[in-house]
């Protein structure tokens, strides 16, 4: 299975020169965590991090500064883990363990963002299959034991 059948396609992204006050009611509206801060090259639309709402906090009080005088740049981590959508679902979870992110851009064989894959889309993924292998396990004849 890969990333791009599990991921959302439903982004939620900001520019990195919006205010975190403007971002944070983003994810209020749209009832999100995180957002995906995006930068533009010739029409295209590319992640350069992931925002979290921890990361909205952490900014504010580590700069002791209001949310309407930071940028989204300024709360964002460089180099964040994208994924591409055509990788395995093993390989994207291992990716993910290693660099501790339970969220990352899918992006496609060209390079454009398609999606979010987050741990909730893989362990919904993940208990789909194992409730299928229990049907399999409850369908099959009992056999006697000798």
């Amino acid at each position: 299975m890969t990333v791009g059948r599990v991921c959302s396609r439903e982004i939620v992204q900001c520019r990195g020169r919006e205010t975190l006050a403007t971002v944070a009611r983003l994810m209020m509206e749209h009832h999100v965590g995180s957002v995906v801060v995006v930068d533009d090259h010739g029409g295209e639309v590319f992640p350069v991090g992931m925002l979290t709402d921890r990361d909205i906090v952490r900014a504010a009080l580590r700069q002791n500064a209001t949310l309407d005088r930071l940028t989204a740049a300024d709360a964002t981590s460089p180099d964040p883990l994208v994924v591409r959508a055509e990788d395995d679902l093993a390989e994207a979870i291992e990716q993910m363990l290693g660099r501790g992110v339970r969220r990352a851009p899918v992006l496609d064989a060209a390079g454009r963002l398609v999606g979010v894959v987050a741990v909730d889309d893989l362990i919904g993924y993940l208990a789909e299959q194992a409730a299928k292998l229990a049907r399999l396990v409850e369908r099959q004849p009992q056999r006697e034991r000798l």
